[in-house]
């Protein structure tokens, strides 16, 4: 029996994935605990039509993180942080930091896990650079 799978089911599929398993193991199994739903035509069309808007909304998401990414090429963000004499912050700046004062001071919004940075103790200025899988942008950031 062909069955659409609901969620992951160890050593039979994975989610929105069409298997071909026992009419028993279906019926007792997978349909009662609402693992799956039978493939019937409608269903496979359904899943398929779903599949594209996903990949659709994925390709969206990925082209906008590409025009953001591509904005902050070239830009200068500083940080105002306070720090002793030497030069040694009191509070270590981290990726969440520096993506909350590049959206607050450019408005362009930028997910820190695409920031290659590891966390900041002193001031000066570090060259930075934001990645996705399509775009990469250096940057400078300075600490005062």
């Amino acid at each position: 029996m062909k069955i659409i799978l609901l969620k992951d089911v160890k050593k039979v599929g994975r989610k929105d994935e069409i298997v071909d398993v026992s009419n028993g193991y279906a019926q007792n199994v997978l349909l009662p605990q609402k693992l799956g739903i039978p493939a019937t035509p409608d269903q496979v069309a359904r899943l398929k039509k779903q599949e594209g808007s996903v990949i659709e909304k994925k390709a969206y998401g990925e082209a906008l993180l590409t025009k953001s990414i591509n904005e902050l090429r070239g830009q200068r963000v500083v940080i105002r942080a306070r720090s002793n004499e030497q030069g040694t912050l009191f509070q270590t700046i981290h990726a969440k930091e520096i993506a909350a004062e590049i959206k607050k001071t450019l408005r362009v919004e930028i997910p820190e896990d695409t920031l290659d940075v590891e966390p900041i103790k002193k001031t000066g200025e570090y060259p930075l650079t934001a990645r996705s899988s399509s775009a990469s942008a250096p940057f400078t950031l300075r600490i005062e």
